[in-house]
């Protein structure tokens, strides 16, 4: 596109937005650019089309190499979320070719002297990660590749694009750049500093997708999930990402108290915003509300395999409307966990290339149903936990004949199944303040029992009645409904 065929208006954006990063430096004011005027024009002027490249557009940023770099990757940011342009696979190669040089020119800076939003960062850093998962799922569909698509795709030039290797390797370098791992080492500029952040938090999602929890909790090794000074706290897409994948690698790592006290938090940040209203006001607010019931379904799986961990009254409220039904299914046996956590869990990728010759299913559908089914497995074998918890609270000591009977399984059957259920008990718990992946070893039962003789003798731990938190919760639940009366028009 031509310079004289731009509209005056997307060539003020461009001169209003290079200005906001390089002169006057003023965060609201790129902020209105980034998050209100771009949204406008694109809807304007390039909603089924694409913006104009950055050739097009460089006499309106004095051909400023690094600015244009961001530009060229919200182009193709746009590109890629836009349903009514194809993109082709020479495409998913050009991008990778977009987001090389953009961190390729970050690395080679020693100090930037430019303003870029975290939020506009994090966008960058999330849609990295997303179109290597989407490329992983693309290369994968071998029905649905031509000829010449899988000859570019299985020669050496096909392969280098997107290899997760490289993606690994941008990350952390992004990282190592910042030194955000050494407090005692100030980053090269404020810019290298928030890319080192969210690089941290995209690796941690990374792991995730992949499979690798121990390394995507690792991943935040340096930060402190509940410290709001964080800087993915700042954006709220990014902390509910981060709470979301920690919440997820917490589960299957069988940390459950942990798993939902992030989603517990998680959640009810969300639901505090969505009766403010200021959720709704942000870009990507269906996203937020999908990943909110997923968090949901989770935390309604744990609080059955594992009902010591503690629920807020209103969040188990809620879980018991939407979702008694199908757990009391589940607990009679008519039903299981697959459908519950196949909804919940992210879509699992596999990073290996396929051989298109021999090729006989996905590859990324196949790590997902290896995934789930691996979840699926480990939850079936606690379910009949619960149901023994509920005897065993019943007595003080008891048979262990009796209570195999009950549970309609023979004794040495049931005595592994206690053994199983003080296994069980015995979690991983964070340390407040520490890193996500470091806690102690604790049994989280609310009831304790051993073995004498023939005999389950149960020792249950003493109950105290949390009068203070009580009155604490319906006190803030008060203020909560004084606060909507309060917005409603023509209230006194």
């Amino acid at each position: 596109m031509a310079d004289f065929l731009l509209p005056n208006q997307v060539k003020d954006f461009v001169f209003d937005m290079h200005d906001s990063c390089r002169r006057s430096m003023i965060a609201e004011d790129q902020k209105s650019l980034y998050t209100q005027q771009y949204r406008e024009l694109t809807q304007k002027y390039f909603a089924t089309s694409e913006w104009p490249p950055a050739d097009a557009v460089k006499d309106e940023c004095e051909s400023d190499r690094l600015f244009l770099a961001f530009y060229e990757e919200l182009v193709m940011r746009h590109k890629f979320g836009t349903q009514n342009i194809r993109v082709t696979l020479k495409d998913k190669i050009a991008s990778w070719r977009t987001y090389s040089n953009l961190f390729e020119m970050v690395w080679e800076s020693t100090n930037i002297d430019m303003l870029i939003l975290p939020e506009w960062i994090f966008e960058i850093m999330h849609e990295f990660v997303y179109q290597f998962q989407g490329f992983c799922q693309y290369r994968t569909k071998e029905k649905s590749r031509t000829e010449e698509e899988k000859e570019m795709l299985t020669t050496p030039s096909g392969k280098e694009p997107w290899s997760v290797i490289d993606v690994m390797y941008t990350l952390h370098r992004l990282i190592d750049v910042s030194n955000i791992k050494n407090p005692n080492v100030k980053a090269p500029s404020k810019v290298h500093e928030t890319f080192g952040h969210f690089a941290a938090v995209s690796l941690s999602r990374l792991e995730c997708l992949l499979g690798d929890y121990h390394a995507s909790l690792q991943a935040l090794d340096n930060f402190d999930l509940f410290d709001k000074k964080e800087m993915f706290h700042t954006v709220f897409s990014a902390r509910l990402n981060v709470y979301y994948h920690t919440g997820i690698s917490y589960f299957a790592l069988r940390r459950y108290n942990d798993c939902v006290s992030v989603f517990q938090t998680m959640c009810s940040d969300i639901n505090r915003g969505m009766k403010t209203g200021v959720l709704r006001q942000l870009s990507g607010f269906d996203q937020f509300d999908k990943l909110h019931q997923k968090m949901i379904a989770l935390i309604a799986i744990v609080s059955h395999i594992c009902p010591s961990v503690r629920i807020n009254d209103s969040l188990n409220k809620f879980i018991n409307d939407k979702y008694g039904e199908k757990l009391a299914k589940i607990q009679a046996g008519e039903d299981g966990y697959e459908e519950l956590f196949t909804f919940a869990c992210p879509k699992f990728i596999s990073p290996v290339i396929p051989d298109y010759e021999n090729q006989t299913s996905n590859l990324c559908q196949d790590a997902y149903r290896h995934l789930v089914s691996t979840f699926v497995n480990d939850i079936q074998q606690q379910v009949q936990l619960p149901k023994m918890r509920s005897y065993l609270k019943l007595y003080s000591s008891i048979g262990i004949d009796k209570l195999a009977a009950f549970n309609d399984v023979d004794s040495d059957e049931f005595l592994a199944r206690l053994v199983c259920f003080k296994h069980k008990s015995f979690q991983t718990l964070k340390k407040e303040g520490g890193s996500p992946l470091e806690g102690e070893k604790t049994n989280v039962a609310d009831v304790f029992y051993f073995i004498k003789g023939d005999t389950v003798v149960v020792d249950e731990q003493e109950k105290k009645h949390p009068h203070d938190k009580f009155f604490v919760n319906n006190i803030l639940n008060c203020r909560d409904i004084a606060l909507d009366v309060d917005r409603i028009p023509g209230s006194v």
